[in-house]
């Protein structure tokens, strides 16, 4: 059972998402009903688009009807929960900081709806975008005492997962979506810690890759029965329905197993909740999540100490046979940085070169410090250079020796996708598709120039195969974004194969 969905024009991007596109992209992923709202009641008039959302639930028992609410349009004594109720709607659905709808988590109004979801028994979802609207939720809508279910519409969550944390074991009304939960073992965490009956996916079709919140949970190492809450238990006492006997996603267990080399592993920690962030447990997801070979690269070398992270990254090697490594260089240490790179250069299970120069360094990757480092690599057979995206595309372009990978490529491939000398990985931490739009990045650069990558363990590999599995692609293409295109990327590689 989805927890929530949309149908309809969204004027901001003029996608349509007819109901049939909607239920066919669902039910694709395992789903037998769903949680939806007209985006004519967000975008227009409330009560235009709940009577669309209620002759749509008439016409077809697939979906379940929410009523969508704007604060900015709301005056409390009219009664207008009450009626909504007598009319069949299951649930309220209230998302302030969508463009139109007035109002700010603190506000007044927001207060009055959810007081009136409380007495009238009705589950409020509520559609969040900041770190600060939990708090916000917690002051002025929790204590109503009504059943919430807090969905995050923007991003992948792993910043905000403490403060999700800290509003549900304050208040047991209180549920969330899973699609927040992407480091590997976080939904295992969230159901020790807070119990599967607090926790429902939702898939934020259309415009989510809506896929990846069930490859998450059925990736999850979790008992059946937490699994069957997830999947249908909580909504279905939530919304006060039958329970649902959906399946798993059509391709969940072909992706897991189809042969594959992730090229975005990470040694050692972003500081926050990761469940399963020590090296024991990154080699144990390596094998677990289908990959044969996992590139990986030390958080520390990068953020902290660039020799002591690479000689961390070493050390990781020797414990995680299928693992390879890249050296971490930094462009304000040019001399460390040439060391580390004479000091890895006759290590076969080194197989590139990494920096990410706006986080650590606050430089783009054309900035005149990096060209020493550069030519050394060029000069080095088989090294690529993995970077974000700032400044590649005219480093690419200095520098036509070099493969550069782009990390996280979605971001800024329309601007590059004529450098030839380089790749595009497909991992984001956001399963928004006008933020990470894939289809459009293979259309550009080719599907030959595409990386499978994860960013294990802040976010598990089950959040990119749900990207995957939510997109129409032919198997050869899909095998070179898996497996192939990693073998010309990264032609050390072939070295020693495991």
């Amino acid at each position: 059972m989805d927890g929530g969905s949309f149908f309809g024009l969204d004027r901001a991007t003029g996608c349509r998402a007819p109901p049939d596109m909607v239920k066919a992209r669902l039910e694709r992923c395992g789903a037998t009903r769903a949680l939806v709202g007209a985006l004519t009641a967000l975008q227009y008039d409330t009560a235009t688009g709940n009577d669309e959302t209620l002759a749509l639930c008439r016409r077809d028992d697939f979906f379940l009807p929410q009523a969508l609410l704007n604060p900015a349009a709301y005056r409390r004594g009219d009664g207008l929960v009450f009626r909504l109720k007598q009319n069949g709607f299951a649930a309220l659905g209230v998302f302030p900081h969508w463009p139109g709808n007035g109002g700010d988590f603190d506000d007044l109004s927001l207060r009055h709806i959810a007081e009136d979801a409380a007495r009238a028994n009705l589950p409020l979802f509520v559609g969040l975008q900041q770190r600060t609207d939990f708090a916000k939720v917690a002051r002025n809508l929790a204590p109503a005492g009504g059943a919430l279910a807090l969905r995050w519409m923007r991003g992948s969550g792993y910043t905000v997962l403490s403060e999700a944390l800290a509003i549900a074991r304050d208040h047991t009304n209180v549920h969330l979506d899973i699609a927040m939960a992407v480091q590997t073992g976080m939904i295992e965490m969230l159901v020790r810690e807070l119990g599967a009956d607090r926790l429902f996916l939702a898939g934020n079709a259309p415009f989510a890759y809506e896929a990846c919140p069930y490859y998450l949970v059925h990736a999850a190492r979790i008992e059946p029965a937490a699994r069957q809450a997830i999947q249908d238990g909580t909504l279905a006492r939530l919304l006060r329905v039958p329970p649902t006997a959906g399946d798993a996603p059509a391709d969940f267990a072909r992706l897991m197993a189809a042969p594959k080399i992730d090229t975005l592993y990470n040694i050692g920690s972003f500081d926050v909740i990761e469940p399963e962030a020590d090296d024991a447990a990154v080699a144990e997801s390596i094998a677990r999540f289908g990959a044969e070979i996992a590139i990986t690269s030390s958080m520390r070398a990068v953020f902290d100490d660039m020799a002591a992270g690479n000689e961390e990254t070493a050390r990781f090697l020797e414990r995680a046979p299928a693992a390879r490594g890249l050296v971490v260089v930094n462009p304000l240490d040019r001399d460390g940085s040439l060391a580390e790179l004479e000091r890895y250069a006759g290590d076969p299970r080194f197989v590139g070169a990494k920096t990410i120069q706006d986080d650590a360094h606050g430089l783009a990757l054309d900035d005149p410090r990096f060209d020493p480092i550069l030519e050394r690599i060029a000069r080095m057979p088989g090294w690529p250079l993995m970077a974000h995206p700032t400044g590649i595309g005219a480093a690419a372009r200095k520098h036509p020796g070099v493969t550069f990978v782009s990390e996280h490529g979605t971001w800024r491939h329309r601007e590059n996708a004529d450098c030839r000398n380089m790749v595009f990985d497909l991992c984001t931490s956001t399963p928004l598709r006008a933020q990470t739009d894939i289809p459009d990045l293979i259309a550009r650069a080719g599907a030959d120039r595409v990386l499978y990558a994860s960013d294990a363990p802040l976010m598990s590999p089950a959040f990119t195969m749900g990207k995957l599995a939510s997109l129409d692609m032919d198997d050869a293409a899909l095998a070179a974004i898996l497996r192939g295109n990693a073998l010309h990327a990264f032609p050390r590689l072939r070295l020693n194969a495991p």
